[in-house]
Formats: structure tokens, C-alpha cells, sequence
């Protein structure tokens, strides 16, 4: 009789499981705690895998933030990796999603954030629906395959490219910042732009002269702001060049104690026969490169552009 009733209780707590795992009224697809609680600045990698795009890296470095993908290697702010991770600092889920078919929901862009003790987060993102009047996403954590539909507009932060990263000053301060301007010219002496904050005059200096300039000297300090319009060159176009630059300008700022220095690479120099010296170039293009952007690389084809910085 004893065996009879331990049997008849174990089978109603087996019913009882079943009903409160199958039955409509005992489950709940609500959760109540964050999804993801991510502190922005413990965070020093991200990792990104995204349809058509190769492999993004997202990298802090003692120089800062730098963005690597293909041959590219860039720096960037670190506002930008914030902006990127703030949903994550308390990302809330409205709902689990229970569900047979996971390829259904898009899961084609995938994030792996790496934190300063080794762990890491990884989770995909997949598409975006409107849920109670606001965008939300699908997203998927990859340490258990749990889906869930979190809040927010997630997709854009993480469906990036290199391009994104990459600014194309060659030279930050605007030319009335300028105090001294230094040409350094290989066969031909350094010339120097020094400007008397006084009177806010130029005196233009060199071995053999001194002359003082009323205004701003010439063309050349919108033929250097024009530099700021040029394209990126890869690590392989760049590598095909010398180590030493045909030309360097030294560009020093009110309150700036270090210049920002441009070179350029590829040049045949002038030849002096009496006319207007004129820059040429060896192959399609030469190649500058700015302190003020060091990670990158950038291809000039107005010679132009040269011709007007030489004959200062």
C-alpha cells in the first residue's frame, strides 16, 4: 500500500511538471532583468563579422582607438566606440522569443566584444520590427542560443566599414591659427613664415633674405586646406614608395607646441633652368602622409597643389 501512494505522488508531481511547462497560463515570454550589462569602458576590442564586408576590428591601443579591416588600419575617437556600445551598457529585452526556425529572423551581423580580463560577448543581431510603437531587434547570445527582442535601433552601430572610421584631414587648424610655416625642400634652401602676432604680419625668412609680408602669403594656404579633399591610399599602394619624403611642410599653430608636419612621396624634383620650377610625379600619383593622421596614407595627383607650396 506504501508503494502504491509513493507511486501515485510521484506520478502527480510528473503531471504537475509537464502541465506547468506546456499549458499557455504557466509560461511567460516577459524577463525581467537587463539582456546585456556592459561597462563601456572595460571594453578593448569589438570584433564585427557583417555580410559583404571583410572583417572589422576595433582595437584600443596606448595611442587609442584604432579601426582595422583588410589592408586598412586607421585611428579613431574613442566617442565613436562609445557611441557604439551605449545601448549596451543596460540593454533591456522585452521578450524572449521561443521559436524552431532561428534562420528566420536574420541573424547576419555578429558582434564579439572583448574586455580587459579576457571575457568576451558575443551575441548576432538580426532584423529590426516595431514592437508597441518602437524599433526593436532581434538579437541572439551565443553563449547559449538564447533569442531574445531587445530595445532599440541596434543594427546601425554595428553594420559599419572601414570607411566610417576614416577622416580625411590632413590638417586640422585653419590657416589664421598658423604662426610659423616651415618648407623644407630638398635642393633648395628651408624657407620659414613666421607671423609677428604684434601686428599679425608675415616675415617670410630664408638664407639669403627677410621681407615682410602685409597678409597672408600667396595661394598656398588654400592649396594646403585643398589636401583635406584627397583619397586614402591602402598599405600595399604606399608600400611601393621610399621610406624618405621629396617634401615636407612643418606647420606650427598658436596653441600648438608640436607642428603638424606633411610629407610627400614619389616626386621628381624641379629642375632650376631658369623658368617656374614644376613638380613631377612618378607614377599615378604621389603619396602624403600627416601627423595629424597618422594611420593613413593619401594619394595627390594635382601637382599643382606642389608647384604653388615650391615657389614660396
Amino acid at each position: 500500500m506504501k508503494n502504491k501512494h509513493l507511486l501515485f505522488i510521484f506520478l502527480l508531481v510528473l503531471l504537475l511538471g509537464l502541465v506547468a511547462r506546456y499549458a499557455p497560463w504557466f509560461k511567460s515570454d516577459r524577463i525581467h532583468r537587463a539582456l546585456i550589462q556592459t561597462n563601456a569602458r572595460e571594453v578593448t576590442g569589438i570584433l564585427v563579422q557583417s555580410p559583404g564586408n571583410q572583417e572589422l576590428k576595433l582595437q584600443q591601443t596606448e595611442y587609442g582607438w584604432l579601426a582595422i579591416q583588410d589592408e586598412y588600419t586607421l585611428q579613431t575617437s574613442d566617442s565613436i566606440v562609445q557611441w557604439m556600445l551605449q545601448p549596451f551598457v543596460n540593454l533591456q529585452a522585452l521578450r524572449i522569443v521561443n521559436t524552431q526556425e532561428p534562420d528566420t529572423f536574420g541573424f547576419d551581423l555578429k558582434v564579439s566584444l572583448e574586455h580587459k580580463h579576457g571575457a568576451q560577448e558575443v551575441f548576432s543581431l538580426g532584423k529590426e520590427v516595431m514592437e508597441a510603437g518602437a524599433v526593436a531587434t532581434f538579437i541572439r547570445l551565443e553563449k547559449h542560443g538564447g533569442i531574445y527582442l531587445a530595445t532599440g535601433h541596434l543594427r546601425p552601430r554595428f553594420y559599419l566599414n572601414i570607411s566610417h572610421f576614416k577622416s580625411r584631414r590632413v590638417i586640422n587648424n585653419p590657416p589664421e591659427t598658423w604662426n610659423r610655416v616651415r618648407f623644407i625642400r630638398p635642393g633648395k634652401d628651408t624657407s620659414f613664415f613666421v607671423c609677428q602676432d604684434s601686428t599679425n604680419r608675415w616675415l617670410r625668412m630664408d638664407s639669403l633674405s627677410i621681407a615682410v609680408i602685409d597678409t597672408m602669403p600667396g595661394k598656398w594656404p588654400e592649396a594646403i586646406e585643398s589636401l583635406n579633399q584627397l583619397t586614402f591610399a591602402s598599405v600595399t599602394e604606399a608600400s611601393f614608395f621610399d621610406d624618405d619624403p621629396d617634401f615636407i611642410l612643418d606647420i606650427f599653430s598658436k596653441h600648438q607646441d608640436d607642428p603638424q608636419r606633411i610629407s610627400f612621396f614619389g616626386l621628381t624634383q624641379p629642375k632650376f633652368d631658369g623658368g617656374p620650377p614644376k613638380w613631377r610625379i612618378r607614377n599615378k600619383f604621389c603619396l602624403v602622409h600627416a601627423s595629424e593622421n597618422a594611420f593613413s596614407y593619401f594619394k595627390c595627383t594635382d601637382v599643382r597643389v606642389l608647384d604653388l607650396l615650391w615657389e614660396q
